[in-house]
This record gives structure tokens, sequence and C-alpha cells, in this order.
């Protein structure tokens, strides 16, 4: 009995050595479809690190974007994935830490890559301007030490006070107009102030912040428009509802 088995297993042996997928660097097997690789992948030359690295940055700023902290960090400092090449949507991974508000995250990612304090992604977007999006004031105070300007724009126009107005930081507004009050009138490249695009995002708290701050003169004659006050009004209508 066991002499049968034996023989068996010797035939199954050699069936396998011969079989033409054996020692086959080339099989024909169906993969799953990729993702679209951004050209700044592409250039790397080697189709293997190029799989690798993109998928390890998907796995970061995906990470990055949960405030999955420790798992980014740990594919940061293992130099698996790539910090100077934007992901699919155009952004880097200091932007998405700075949009999140994760102090430690964006300690980390500046430390490591100090030259993107002012890196630009999507329509031109900014760390500041992120961080202003995500409302976290010392991400803000961190960036104006290394040297950012206030005075940065990104695509549109619209600067950081823009951008807690769209968000509707109400902390980090008061924090900046600390340091100029003159951003609370500045216009985008289409003529729109802080306060158009809090009523544009509707931000009500942020818009009845902004009315405090503005001279109601000023409000008529410079700042908003007869459009403007119709959404201001519909939007306070609906809170009092």
């Amino acid at each position: 009995m066991l002499r049968k088995i034996y023989l068996k297993n010797l035939c199954l042996a050699i069936m396998l050595l011969s079989s033409p997928l054996m020692g086959s660097e080339e099989i024909d097997l169906p993969r799953r479809p990729q993702e679209p690789v951004s050209e700044e992948i592409q250039q790397i030359t080697n189709p293997q690190d190029l799989e690798a690295e993109h998928v390890h940055l998907q796995t970061l700023l995906k990470y990055i974007r949960s405030r999955k902290t420790n798992e980014a960090i740990d594919l940061i400092y293992q130099n698996l994935a790539p910090l100077d090449v934007p992901g699919e949507d155009g952004m880097f991974p200091i932007h998405w830490a700075c949009r999140k508000g994760d102090l430690y995250m964006f300690m980390v990612l500046i430390t490591k890559k100090p030259d993107q304090k002012s890196i630009r992604g999507k329509g031109g977007v900014t760390p500041l301007y992120c961080a202003a999006l995500g409302g976290n004031t010392k991400i803000i105070q961190t960036l104006l030490d290394l040297g950012v300007g206030l005075d940065e724009q990104i695509g549109s126009g619209s600067t950081v006070f823009h951008g807690v107005c769209v968000a509707g930081k109400i902390g980090a507004a008061e924090f900046l107009l600390e340091k100029n009050p003159s951003m609370l009138v500045e216009k985008r490249k289409d003529g729109k102030t802080p306060l158009h695009a809090a009523v544009e995002n509707k931000q009500k708290l942020m818009i009845e912040f902004l009315i405090k701050r503005l001279h109601i003169d000023v409000i008529r004659l410079s700042v908003v428009d007869k459009i403007l006050w119709e959404k201001m009004g519909e939007l306070l209508r609906e809170e009092q509802h």
C-alpha cells in the first residue's frame, strides 16, 4: 500500500516538473486593474519600484486622511512611501496633514521635508491654506515661523483667511485677524471677500462672526453686494426655523 502511494507521488512530481508552467517567468494570469498613476511617479524607471511606491503612497495618504497617525509614521520611517510625489488627487502628504489639523503628523513631515513648507498641489493649494481649512493655529504658526507669508495665495487668489472662512474655523479666524486685521476685507481674483466665502459655504457662525467684525458702512459700500445680502438672509431665516 505504501509503495503504491510513493509511486503515485513520484508520478505527480514528474508531471508537475514537466508542466510548461514550471520554471516559466511569464505566466499569463489575469491581473487586477491598476489605478491611474501620476506623471511624477511614471518617471521611475523600474516598473516594480513604480508599483510599490504608488501603493505605499496611496496607503500613506489613506492613513493621513483617516487620522491613523501611528500607521502613517511607521510607513514614513520605513522609507517606503515617497513624500515628494502627489497622490491621485494632486495633493502631497503634507497637504492632507495640514487639512486634517494633525499637528504631530505635520511635524514629522515638515521635519523630513522642510522644503515643502510652500509646496503647491492641485489648484495651487499650499500647506498654509490647507492648515487654514484644518483650523489648527499651531500648524499655521509653525509655517509662519518657517518664513511662509500670510499674503500667500492659492490659484483662485484665496488667502489663508478665505480658507478659515470656507471651513468655518472661528478660532483660527481670530488668530489670523490678530496678526493682520486687513485680511478681513481682502479679495480673491473674482473680487469676493472672506464673507462671500463664508456665505457660499453656508458657515452661519462664521457669517455672524464676520458681520460683527465689519463696520456696517464697509459692508454696505465695499464688501458685499445685493445677492450676497439675499443669501445671508436666507441662511439666517433657515436657522430661525
